[in-house]
C-alpha cells in the first residue's frame, strides 16, 4: 500500500501500521526565473522532493492509512512558511525596521531617492 520512501511499515504481531519514517526534513526555498519560489525538500544530502509530492498528490489520502501524517504535514507546512519567509527577507531591499517611526520613514526616503534624479534634471533644464 505505501510504496513511498518516506513511509515505513510497522508490524505489531498481526496488525500492520504505517508511519512517517522521519521528521528531519529540511525545506529550502529559492527563486528561479519566475516570481513564484521553488521549494525543495531534503533529507540530509538526498533530495526527496519527488517523494513528498507523490505522497501529497496521491489519489488515496495518506492520512487514511498513515498514523502520524497530519502531524508530519503540519511540521512540513511550518518549515515551508519559514523557508519562504527567509527567502523574501533575503530578497527584499527593505531593511529590518524595529521602530514604528522607521517603518513610516523608510518609504519616504526611498521615494526621495527615486525622485531626486528626476527633480534634479527638471531643475537643471529650466
Amino acid at each position: 500500500m505505501a510504496l513511498n520512501p518516506l513511509i515505513t511499515m510497522v508490524t505489531d504481531g498481526e496488525a500492520t501500521h504505517y508511519k512517517m519514517k522521519t521528521y528531519d526534513i529540511t525545506v529550502k526555498a529559492h527563486q528561479s526565473t519566475g516570481i513564484v519560489p521553488v521549494i525543495t525538500y531534503w533529507l540530509g544530502e538526498e533530495d526527496v522532493t519527488s517523494a513528498v509530492l507523490k505522497l501529497r498528490l496521491s489519489p488515496q489520502s495518506p492520512s487514511s492509512y498513515v498514523e502520524d501524517y497530519d502531524a508530519w504535514q503540519s511540521m512540513l507546512f511550518a518549515k515551508e512558511q519559514r523557508a519562504i519567509q527567509a527567502l523574501y527577507e533575503f530578497a527584499t531591499i527593505e531593511p529590518t525596521l524595529t521602530k514604528p517611526y522607521q517603518r513610516l520613514l523608510w518609504p519616504v526616503v526611498l521615494a526621495a531617492l527615486v525622485l531626486a534624479p528626476i527633480i534634479l534634471v527638471a531643475l537643471l533644464t529650466r
